[in-house]
C-alpha cells in the first residue's frame, strides 16, 4: 500500500515537472520572440533618426550649421 503510494506520489511529482518545463519553454519562447520584434522595430525607428543625428554632431563639431541628409537630398 505505502509503496503504491510512493510510486503514484513520484508519477505526480514527474508529470508535474513536465508540465512545467513545457510551460517554461513556451514562456520563453514567446518572450524570445517578443523581444526580436521589438528590437526589429527599435533599430528601424533608430535608422530613421541617424541622419539627423549625425547632421546634428557634425554641425556642433564644425560649429556653424549643416544641412541633414534630407535637407540636402532635396
Amino acid at each position: 500500500m505505502r509503496q503504491r503510494a510512493r510510486e503514484d506520489g513520484a508519477a505526480l511529482i514527474a508529470a508535474a515537472r513536465e508540465d512545467g518545463l513545457r510551460e517554461r519553454d513556451q514562456v520563453l519562447t514567446a518572450g524570445q520572440a517578443a523581444i526580436a520584434t521589438e528590437r526589429a522595430s527599435t533599430e528601424g525607428e533608430l535608422r530613421t533618426q541617424i541622419p539627423e543625428l549625425a547632421s546634428s554632431l557634425a554641425s556642433r563639431i564644425v560649429g556653424e550649421p549643416l544641412p541633414t541628409a534630407t535637407t540636402s537630398a532635396r
